[in-house]
Order: C-alpha cells, then sequence, then structure tokens
C-alpha cells in the first residue's frame, strides 16, 4: 500500500496539485522525501492508465493504436499455444 500511495503522491504534485497532496501526505503518513521507483514523466499512474485504455479499447471496440492491436495479437498467440501445447 505504501508504494501505491508514493504513486498517488506523485502524480499529484506532477499535476500541481500541490494542496491536495499535501493533505494526502499528511493523511496517510507517506515520506515524500524519496523519489518513486519508477519516475514517469507525468506520473506512473496516468502512464499505466494510459496504456490500459489504449488496449482495452483495442480489445472491447478495435479503436485503440495500432501497438494495442499488436500487443493483443501476439497475447492471444501466445496464450493459445500456451493453452494447446
Amino acid at each position: 500500500m505504501h508504494r501505491l500511495h508514493a504513486y498517488l503522491y506523485d502524480y499529484l504534485t506532477k499535476k500541481g496539485y500541490t494542496a491536495t497532496a499535501t493533505a494526502f501526505a499528511q493523511e496517510t503518513k507517506i515520506k515524500h522525501d524519496k523519489p518513486v521507483p519508477i519516475d514517469a514523466p507525468e506520473g506512473f499512474l496516468y502512464e499505466w492508465w494510459a496504456v490500459f485504455w489504449d488496449i482495452f479499447e483495442e480489445n472491447h471496440s478495435k479503436s485503440g493504436s495500432q501497438e494495442a492491436k499488436a500487443y493483443l495479437d501476439v497475447s492471444i498467440t501466445h496464450w493459445e499455444s500456451y493453452a494447446i501445447g
């Protein structure tokens, strides 16, 4: 849970929500003096969500990116060969 709190704090500060980040840090009692393990430009949670949403959109409505389509094609092929073989 500590890592999730650290990433939430990181996201809030990178988006400029300083007062919210401060209140969050106080309430969760996280130590925010160390950098997060994955320091993405817009925050790891934002980056993760963007990738997740792209793959989700491709899988459900076929409107994701070409990268998401390629990822799903490879994943499906991998799991089908794993199930068969």
